[in-house]
């Protein structure tokens, strides 16, 4: 059949009142031609630590590993990765899945001495941030690539994330949105102190009992870039001139809160007394879980079914029912089931998808006192803790130290 296509197209002459506006995109022509600002190449270098890791038996045994980058490294990635190679274990013992997400428990890093920026627990504090942004098969091929894979008793390596506080990974799609190279010339003898714990091995099973030691020992992975000899001259030492917004997780409220399987009625109220937190959150996020949290389940959460936000006795957030806080979570960009996500205080427009750039959030610098309520309806004794996503600046000084601010 023969159509005739005049009428349509003479149509085009009377939609004048929305034809407007800037030309975004013309199909009949090809793309234009762009580049990247500066070409480089890559290459992996395996740095031991300074002392030998080794798997802590028990949760007591647990202890800090310090050690520092060496001053031959120019430019590199802001995230490195802990090589861990496992031993096969012995019948009827089995890693839980994605073991990797199991063994680096906390983070910190000192320069001059001073501590500034760590991660309490980088398993429910970092880990759900960003995984959770990634799309379903960005994901599966995440997890399979550095964390181990599917549980079993099989032998197998693990290439843990240890970021930088300019890594990626703190960016939810940070897969996307770098936050370029790490300038390893500007702190000569401020050199930053990297300190990690490790989670006991009987943390990393499903089944049975965990190693007891590696296969060897661990080695830190970094990935080294190579621009021009100019580039790098510029770029390595940028003692004075460095400057990066980021996030941190701040714990708000004190240490983990628990309440009983009769008090996860729905009515029953935990009112929270917060201390006044300096600089500005994008979010507080409610890390909730059943009481009886096991390696298998270390990821999935609860939510409330109410949330309320009070500052000098004003309300200012209340989140009714659990409907209007899922989809309110909806809106504002969360992916993933609700035992997937953490529930959220959100202040920031479209927080969910934050990629490196301010989306608003809330201060506390007029008021003073600030009060959390939560009620669970879960019918199981419920633990938690209230983490909040607080926006930070990160410069290198002209003594090469590096430092965090809030404003």
């Amino acid at each position: 059949m023969t159509t005739d296509l005049q009428q349509w197209v003479y149509s085009f002459a009377n939609q004048g009142s929305w034809n407007t506006g800037n030309v975004v995109k013309n199909d009949l022509v090809p793309g234009s031609w762009g580049r990247i600002a500066t070409p480089y190449a890559t290459r992996f270098r395996k740095i031991p630590t300074d002392t030998p890791i080794t798997i802590p038996q028990t949760a007591s045994a647990e202890s800090f590993h310090h050690f520092y980058l060496p001053e031959s490294l120019y430019l590199h990635s802001p995230t490195l990765y802990l090589q861990c190679k496992l031993p096969a274990l012995s019948p009827g013992n089995t890693y839980v899945t994605n073991v990797g997400l199991h063994i680096l428990k906390s983070l910190v890093f000192l320069s001059g001495g001073q501590t500034v920026y760590q991660i309490d627990d980088v398993r429910l504090h970092m880990w759900p941030d960003y995984i959770n942004s990634l799309g379903s098969q960005q994901k599966t091929t995440f997890l399979s690539t550095m964390f181990g894979g599917p549980t079993g008793g099989t032998a197998r390596t693990v290439m843990v994330p240890v970021p930088l506080f300019s890594s990626a990974y703190y960016c939810r799609g940070g897969y996307q949105n770098p936050h370029g190279a790490w300038p390893g010339q500007s702190f000569r003898n401020q050199r930053i102190e990297i300190q990690i714990k490790i989670a006991a091995t009987t943390d990393w099973v499903a089944t049975g009992a965990g190693p007891t030691e590696f296969v060897e020992p661990p080695k830190i992975v970094v990935k080294e870039i190579y621009p021009t000899q100019a580039k790098i001259s510029a770029l390595a030492n940028q003692r004075g001139t460095f400057s990066l917004n980021s996030r941190e997780f701040f714990p708000i409220g004190g240490t983990k809160q628990s309440i009983t399987a009769a008090q996860s009625n729905g009515t029953h109220q935990t009112d929270i007394l917060i201390n006044k937190p300096d600089g500005t959150f994008s979010e507080f996020v409610v890390i909730a879980q059943a009481s009886a949290v096991t390696n298998e389940n270390r990821f999935t959460f609860v939510r409330p079914t109410y949330m309320k936000l009070e500052m000098d006795s004003a309300i200012v957030l209340e989140y009714e029912d659990p409907d209007i806080i899922r989809m309110l979570h909806y809106a504002a960009g969360y992916e993933g089931t609700e035992s997937q996500v953490p529930a959220r205080y959100i202040f920031g427009a479209h927080t969910g998808r934050y990629a490196g750039f301010y989306v608003g959030g809330i201060n506390f610098d007029n008021c003073t006192n600030v009060l959390l309520s939560l009620r669970f309806n879960t019918s199981a004794a419920v633990t938690f803790e209230i983490i909040g996503i607080r926006y930070c600046k990160f410069v290198i000084n002209s003594s090469g130290l590096l430092r965090k601010s809030y404003v």
